[in-house]
């Protein structure tokens, strides 16, 4: 999702998608504004490199110079690449679970750039064999023109800042994962940084002892160093665009609400997304009994009730792959596809950085700013969720077994009461004809209702809320291009346009050089591109193209396939975004006196 406006200092964009579980997620752009802040200063990583190549291109920034290395694009454009740079001092020792810190001080003479810093402590799926170290606070730079001070006339370029995904558990930024041999055949800056993940970032005890979504506060932290540091990479810090997929799609969405990273814009959550404060004590306090840290502290200090303080300690010197394998089991593997630690909700903290309200809350209200969206779906939003299903049989067996009671718990739901989930979940068994069981034979119909459940109502709530409330342009895709070599025949899963804008985002994207999905890589960098640059999605390489902006009398999309094409929003599943209508009818009916009585 895309947007842009005019603020009296800084105009920043930020781009970001959204998902649910494993997989990378679809394109959204978002423009919004951080403050600048004084006394520039960056850090890159601290070990010896190899020596430096000749002609590399090298930043000087006011705390030292930084030598990159040159790539280049599909077509043979360079690009300058600048790898592992520390934006913040490793939170590592007495740094464990706290906020992170700036660095302040100044190097002497050339750090290189080469290699990508550590990726933040994280499981492999599905190997489930620790990875990372915890000093990993570092961010990748690249960019299309080597920045000459001295050009006066030298235009500055826009800046992508781009948050990876991995339901706040994996993932990185690094450049395997996220490479600019796409994007930066157009003229911009691509910055990528890593942030904590797991307990090391969304751990809280609910109080001021352990501050909340520390993994949050890194990623502010990166955006600040953007701010300060990216005009000696040629960047001009008064258009950045922020974005992400997946949890970084849900991050974005976060900053765009939150005053303190002056960034204003929204987009819908899904279930998973955030946790309530209390919710997410008791996953700590979990993994505190896990880690014995209660016990220990009672046995060496001689006291009946440990204080926060002295478990921290305890969490703060434990063993980094102890924590790591006991977090996943703070949790029921076999009821809960959620992943523990989150972005935590904190609603009765009026000072909390983040979401002092439910994000849902945040949107209805009059947090969003008029400023012009693009955001956008795949086709099959839902699949890699019905693929879950299908590789974990005790979840598939599961909904066979008592599907209206197991699916609405699954899905999220919340009623008034337990009659009304039941009534729910008999509904949508109904209505996708899941009554025949769960099978191979379902994946098509599991995947329809999960991307109307996690994705398509929620979209189309957020377009509309945002339309009848806003003046600005908003644009929306849906990615409908199907690839060739794709083994889900069944759809375009969540994350297949990702695939295209990063080489190496998504293995399947492997395609060959004048092909349709070259093509198609080509189309989506260019709407992103222009975004980033003007504020306006264009391809100036398409005839008669047009991309009608919804409004409150009218929504429609820009359909992504073999060819473009306008879909309204009147003939977008009216069937099944009706029946979630009902649905939501159907979870808020009042209990009837007997009903109550009985409970």
């Amino acid at each position: 999702m895309l947007s842009r406006t005019n603020f009296p200092r800084l105009q920043c964009n930020l781009i970001f998608t959204n998902m649910k579980y494993l997989f990378i997620a679809e394109i959204f752009l978002i423009l919004a504004t951080f403050t600048n802040s004084e006394d520039p200063q960056t850090y890159p990583v601290d070990i010896e490199y190899e020596p430096s190549l000749s002609g590399s291109p090298v930043a000087h920034l006011k705390n030292g110079i930084l030598r990159g290395k040159i790539l280049n694009t599909p077509s043979g454009k360079k690009i300058y690449s600048y790898l592992g740079i520390r934006y913040a001092h490793p939170p590592t020792g007495t740094r464990r679970f706290k906020a992170p810190e700036e660095l302040l001080e100044p190097w002497e003479g050339v750090k290189n750039a080469y290699f990508d810093g550590n990726k933040c402590p994280q499981l492999t799926f599905p190997e489930r064999k620790f990875e990372g170290d915890e000093d990993c606070l570092f961010l990748n730079v690249y960019s299309s023109k080597i920045f000459e001070a001295e050009d006066v006339n030298q235009e500055k370029l826009s800046v992508f800042v781009f948050l990876h995904g991995g339901g706040f558990s994996h993932g990185s930024g690094l450049s395997e994962e996220y490479g600019p041999q796409h994007l930066l055949e157009h003229d911009m800056i691509l910055v990528v940084p890593n942030y904590r993940i797991g307990p090391f970032g969304f751990l809280t005890m609910g109080n001021g002892d352990l501050p909340l979504n520390l993994g949050l506060l890194d990623q502010q932290m990166a955006l600040k160093w953007v701010q300060r540091n990216i005009a000696a990479f040629g960047g001009d810090p008064n258009k950045v665009t922020l974005g992400g997929s997946n949890a970084g799609a849900v991050s974005t969405h976060i900053h765009a609400l939150t005053p303190s990273s002056h960034a204003i814009s929204g987009n819908a959550l899904t279930s998973w997304g955030t946790v309530e404060l209390n919710e997410a004590k008791e996953r700590a306090l979990k993994l505190v009994d896990l880690l014995d840290c209660k016990r220990n502290v009672k046995d060496k200090n001689k006291s009946a009730d440990p204080s926060t303080a002295a478990i921290l300690s305890c969490l703060s010197s434990a063993d980094m792959d102890k924590i790591m394998w006991r977090a996943q089991f703070t949790i029921d593997l076999n009821t809960d596809f959620t992943f523990p630690f989150v972005p935590v909700i904190d609603s009765n903290n009026k000072e909390a950085i983040f979401l002092q309200q439910h994000p849902e809350e945040l949107m209805s209200s009059s947090s969003l700013a008029d400023i012009p969206w693009m955001m956008g779906v795949t086709s099959h939003e839902g699949l890699p969720h019905s693929l879950q299903v299908m590789v974990a049989p005790w979840v598939a067996e599961a909904f066979s077994e008592n599907f209206e009671e197991n699916v609405p718990i699954f899905l999220g739901l919340q009623a008034k009461s337990r009659e009304n989930l039941k009534e729910a979940g008999k509904r949508i068994r109904e209505f996708y004809s899941l009554n025949r069981g769960i099978g191979f034979g379902a994946i098509k119909d599991l995947a329809e209702l999960f991307s109307d459940a996690f994705y398509f109502t929620t979209l189309m709530k957020t377009v509309k809320g945002y339309a009848l409330k806003n003046e600005s342009p908003l644009y929306i895709y849906h990615f409908s291009y199907n690839y060739r070599k794709s083994k889900l025949a069944v759809g375009v899963p969540q994350g297949d346009d990702v695939g295209y804008l990063f080489p190496g985002n998504n293995t399947l994207h492997t395609f060959e050089p004048n092909t349709e999905e070259e093509e198609i890589a080509k189309r989506i960098t260019r709407l992103v591109a222009s975004f980033v640059s003007s504020n306006k999605p264009t391809d100036a390489e398409a005839e008669n193209f047009s991309w009608i902006s919804a409004s409150k009398e009218e929504v429609s999309f820009l359909d992504i396939g073999r060819n473009y094409s306008i879909l309204k929003g009147s003939d977008f599943h009216p069937k099944r975004l009706h029946l979630w209508e009902e649905i939501d009818r159907i979870l808020q009916k009042e209990i009837s006196q007997d009903k109550k009585d009985e409970l």
